[in-house]
Parts: structure tokens; sequence; C-alpha cells
């Protein structure tokens, strides 16, 4: 089926939170409380000096959620609140009426609360607000080549038409969510289970807002573009869909006349992007929260931030030079108009929380850009992207619908309309399908002809019949991969494209064991482009004929001299020197381990971790393998002196550590460096 790439580390907060109270680590309960909200993110502290010292060290892109004890925060907020890193405070003390009054001056104190679950309540009840945006798609409305300029954002206006539009069988089901949920979330198995004994389709917004792993793991996905991930959400989306436009419906003379508010932090490649955007169709991934009230998304955009990027919106760069942070804080306001496909609706009576004024828009809404307003130094630090919501009569995308549901079903499947489209978005590789091993995994896995053939008659066709030879080629069904290889290679004259499908030809034969032809391919492939991938297959092919001169020779004149990953150039010098091994020119081969082994040293270099000297990431795998490499051909050559270079290395297993690291230092590759 598909791949989730989800792991729970990279599921925690974009923040930490902090706590200052000389009584929290008194309070284990709230402690287990914030750590499974926060991923582990809690650090306490109960002494204002230390907290002072830790707020100074953090990175300027570092940002913190603080709790802070009504006694210490009188002193501690005045200094923080203007701090960037300082993202939102919540004053936790026992008398709250007694600080209610001098923490009304600070726009960063979201709350001030006396009981725990209070405060657990406002922490999840915030946590949308804060959350990072989805990419930004781009509909370009002036360019002259509708379908391959736009086509990102069409694709993503199709997956979501697609998850719409799946059979009830297809789409009411949720244990394969729940299965993911309980392995990337262990600590929240109770929660996992709630959802699946409780959940029901007319609680999607409940269960939505509940600040969870449920909502995490969706919202996480909206922003990576898992789509492996959102598929086994597909039944929650579409639920969500259906009950946001129960409320539109009911809603709809109220959200006719609206102003909402989202504050953001946004690079500046993304602000960018959003200046030369200005009279376009955008829209967010991901469902989207907004807000009524304005101070809320200025805080989350960052009034009163310690840095800005001057720039007006005439330049095609930012000014970077300066002193100033790599975060700008935009604020996106949108003016509501009707009608619409995708609903939207206020959402305080299917909310966990009750009392808030949020108002929620369906993933891949469409807004246009109508203009960017620049910050002020003292009154407004942040960009102000105006937006106004797009309806569906809109002449400017009746372009877009055009290329957008053409030909797709009332009602559709996984197997007949979704994967064709993640393999023309390149999002399917090939290698993933065959990951799943259960009857229904198995089925999915089959590539859905239906949209491909829809794809095949919208978008440009080589690039969808490239990636479907590769999917055939993956599973083995080589003469249907030449053959979609062959039509794709007629109605292209792309150079790119035919080398692209002439290096594939080539991986098609090679599986087949026919060498010969596979090398006629990849020497076709070589008159359109010098790509080092087309290359390395040829490397593979004269190795697999035992033609090592030929071998050697591409790698020496082709590509070494392209190779500018000092990782990539390490592995080069390794095959050469299996070449010059399998030759048996020991001498040679024994010269190009030596190479390699340096490299990868340089790359990996030791670091003392628990008074053992290792390997940074994944360089104790290479330097090992190396190693072995080194030892056989010194043994070959009876160059004894030479073992002083791994000497070092292999005594840091021993107990001489200190004796391994410094004979490791004074090596033959350290007096006399290549």
């Amino acid at each position: 089926m598909f791949s989730s790439t989800v792991q729970n580390v990279s599921l925690s907060n974009t923040y930490k939170l902090h706590w200052l109270d000389q009584n929290a680590k008194d309070d284990i309960y709230l402690q287990k409380q914030l750590n499974e909200f926060f991923n582990n993110e809690l650090t306490i502290f109960d002494n204002i000096i230390d907290y002072n010292e830790n707020i100074r060290l953090l990175a300027d892109e570092e940002r913190v959620i603080l709790i802070v004890s009504g006694y210490f925060g009188k002193e501690l907020v005045p200094t923080v609140n203007n701090l960037s890193q300082v993202l939102a405070i919540y004053v936790y003390c026992s008398n709250r009426d007694l600080h209610l009054q001098w923490t009304k001056n600070y726009k960063k104190v979201r709350a001030v609360l006396s009981h725990g679950d209070d405060l657990i309540y406002h922490l999840q009840k915030d946590a949308r607000y804060r959350e990072p945006l989805s990419p930004i798609t781009v509909f370009q409305q002036s360019h002259k080549n509708v379908r391959a300029d736009n086509a990102q954002f069409i694709w993503q206006q199709l997956f979501i038409a697609i998850l719409l539009r799946l059979k009830p069988e297809e789409s009411s089901s949720n244990e394969k969510l729940v299965e993911y949920l309980k392995r990337t979330y262990p600590q929240q198995l109770d929660v996992v289970e709630k959802f699946h004994q409780d959940y029901q389709p007319e609680n999607s917004l409940q269960w939505y807002t509940k600040d969870s792993c449920i909502y995490k793991c969706l919202n996480y996905a909206c922003r990576m573009n898992d789509f492996g991930t959102l598929v086994l959400y597909r039944y929650f989306i579409k639920s969500l869909y259906e009950q946001l436009a129960n409320q539109y419906r009911q809603q709809k003379k109220l959200l006719s006349d609206m102003t909402l508010y989202r504050g953001q932090l946004m690079s500046p490649e993304e602000l960018i992007q959003l200046q030369k955007s200005v009279g376009q169709f955008i829209s967010f991934n991901s469902f989207l929260s907004t807000s009524q009230d304005l101070a809320v998304a200025e805080m989350y955009a960052g009034k009163g931030v310690l840095f800005e990027i001057t720039t007006s919106l005439s330049n095609e760069k930012l000014d970077t030079s300066a002193d100033v942070s790599w975060w700008n804080r935009p604020l996106f306001e949108r003016s509501i108009e009707t009608p619409i496909s995708k609903p939207y609706a206020l959402i305080s009576g299917c909310s966990q929380f009750s009392d808030e004024d949020e108002v929620l828009f369906m993933a891949g809404t469409i807004f246009c850009l109508d203009k960017m307003e620049p910050p002020y130094e003292q009154t407004k630090p942040f960009w102000t992207a105006h937006l106004h919501l797009a309806s569906d009569s809109d002449h400017n995308l009746k372009e877009l619908y055009r290329y957008r549901i053409i030909e797709l079903s009332t009602e559709t499947t996984i197997a007949d309309d979704l994967n064709p489209l993640l393999i023309e978005m390149g999002y399917l590789a090939p290698g993933k399908i065959e990951e799943n091993d259960d009857e229904t995994q198995q089925n999915q896995s089959n590539l859905p002809i239906f949209l491909l053939k829809s794809a095949l008659s919208v978008f440009s066709t080589t690039k969808i019949q490239i990636n479907l030879g590769k999917i055939q080629t993956t599973k083995g069904d080589y003469q249907a991969a030449i053959d979609t290889f062959m039509k794709a290679l007629q109605g292209t004259t792309d150079v790119r494209c035919i080398a692209e499908i002439e290096s594939n030809l080539a991986v098609v034969y090679e599986r087949m064991k026919d060498y010969s032809t596979a090398l006629s391919h990849c020497r076709k492939a070589e008159q359109y482009s010098n790509s080092v991938d087309n290359f390395m297959i040829m490397i593979r092919l004269y190795m697999k004929l035992e033609d090592y001169v030929a071998a050697l020779q591409i790698i020496e004149s082709n590509v070494l001299p392209q190779e500018k990953d000092s990782l990539k150039i390490a592995r080069h010098y390794r095959l050469m020197g299996k070449i010059y091994e399998a030759r048996k020119q020991f001498d040679l081969a024994l010269e190009n381990y030596k190479k390699s082994f340096q490299l990868f040293e340089k790359l990996y270099p030791f670091d003392r971790v628990d008074d053992v000297f290792r390997h940074n990431g994944r360089g104790g795998s290479e330097m090992k393998d190396i190693s072995r490499h080194l030892l056989r051909l010194i043994d070959k050559t009876k160059k004894s002196d030479e073992y002083a270079v791994l000497d070092g290395y292999f005594r840091e297993f021993n107990c001489d550590r200190e004796e391994a690291y410094s004979n490791y230092l004074t090596t033959q590759f350290y007096r006399d460096p290549m």
C-alpha cells in the first residue's frame, strides 16, 4: 500500500515546555500529564537564576511555552514577555485573584490558573494555534500551460477530492489507523483504545479538537505530505468534511461576513513565495484553524518580536544579511465570502472546547491572496497577508476545475483512483508498495487503473508512464514495464525524459540478466544526459560482465569529476578498491581503500561518549566496512606497517581506549594526508 513515515520522535511538539516553580517537582501527577502532552519536552526549574541562564542560552529559532508560579512570575514575566523565544506564558498559582491584575499588562500571558486541570485545558485549547501550517501551494493564473505549471496545486485538490469520494466500505473503518496509532504512540494506548471504541462520525470534530495523538498525527501528516498516513485517516477526514458541511449549512448567514485571523511563523523563503503570489490563488494542504480573536493571532504571529526581516514588496529577495532572525511572522487575515465547495464553520458547538471562537476550514480550501502589507517597526512587527475565500464561480478558477475533477466517479476506491495520482505526484515510491502483507493491503498495492487513465487524459503522459514502468519493474512484470517505457519513449521529445526512460529500460534488462541489452540502453541514455545515476548502472553492468577496465574508466572519467558529495566520493573510492581487488591488483586496491578510509574518517570523527570513543552518526558501519577491506588488503600485500592505520580504530573496542585514540591520531593518514 503506502509507506507511513511518521515516527513518534518526529511528532513531538515544535515547542519546548518550561515550568518554573519551586514546588513543581512535588506535583508528580501534573508532571506526568504535561510530559504526555508535550511528548517529554517538559523541563522543570525551581529557581529564577537558573531559569534566566537557560533562557539566555536559547537559540533564536527555539520556541518555549512557559508555565510560571505567581511568585516567580511577577519578577520574570516583565523580562521575558518580549523575547521571541517565549511564545506564550501561563501563570499557575494558588491565588488567582492576586495575580490577575498585574498580568493584564503582558500580552503573552494566556491565562492565570490555580488548578492543574484548567492548565491542561488551556494548553490543549491553544495548541492548534501554535501548530505550523502545511506547505502553501499556488495556482498561477497567468501561466499559459495551466496543467504543467500548476500540477502540484491540482494534485493536492485531486487527492482530497478522491478521499471524499471513497466508497463507504473503504471510508468507514478505523482498524488500520488504530493499529498504526498504537504502534506510533505506545504511551497513549488508553487514548487510542477509547478512540477505537467510542468514535462515531458525528463526533469527529470533538476528536479533532481534543489535543491527542489523533489530532497531532493527522496534522503532522498534512504538513509533511505523508500521504500513506493520510490514507489511513481517510474515513476520519471524510467525517470531518461532512460535519463541517453540516455546520456550514446551519451557519451560512453568520459565516458570510467575518474576518478571521491566524498568526504563524514563516521562513524567508516561504515569505518570498507569498509575496510573489499576490493576486494568485493559494491553498493550505491541512485543516486550517483560525480565530476571531485578533490579539491571539498577533501573539502567535510575533507581535513585539525581536527579529524582523527588512524588505519591500518589490524586492525579489529579502535582505537576510543583517543581524536578524531567519523567521518572520505573517498574520493571515481572511475576509469570508460564499459560495464555496470546501466547508468551514464555527466549531464551538462540536468542539472539545465549548468556549472557544475557532473557525475551522476544510483541508485544501482555496483563497485568493489580495495583498501583502509590510510590518511597522513598533506597532506591527509582522507582515499581513490579506486573503479572501475564493468561490467556485470565480471565473479564474474555471480552468482549474476543468482539470481537477474530470472523469472522477461519484464514488471511488483506493484501488481504482488513488494510487496512480500518488505515483504521478512522486509520493508513492515503487519499493514501498510491497511492504504490506495482508490480503487487503496486497489488493490495494495493485496499481489503480481508472485514475491513471484519467491522469493520462489530463496531464502530460510521459511522467505517469515512467512512474508506472518503475512500479511494474519493481513488481517483476518486466515485459509490461518494457512496453510502458517504449510507449513513453514514442510520446516524448524531451531529452531529459528520453535519458530517464533509457536508464529505466537498462534496469529492466539488468534484472532480466540481459546485460548486453541493458548496456545498449545506458549508452543511449548517455547520448542525452551525463547522469551519474546512469553511469552507476553502467558500472554495475560492466562488473557483472567482468569488464573491470571499462568500469574503472567510467568511475575515473565520468563519475568522480562530477561528484561533489564527500560521502559518495568515499564510496566511489571503495568501489574502485573492490574492482582492483577483483583484478588482483592489490596495491592499487589498497591505495583506493586508504583514500576511502581517510574520507570516511573525516566525515565520521571520533566522539567520546561514556568514556568510549565512537564515530558520529552511521559512521560506525561505514568505518567497519572499509576497515575490513583494508585489513584484507594489508594481509595480501604483506604491508604490515599499514596496520598502524587501523590500530587505533580496533583498539577502541578493547580496554586501551586512551592508547587507542593516541595511536589513531598518529597513523599514516595524519602524517601523510591525501
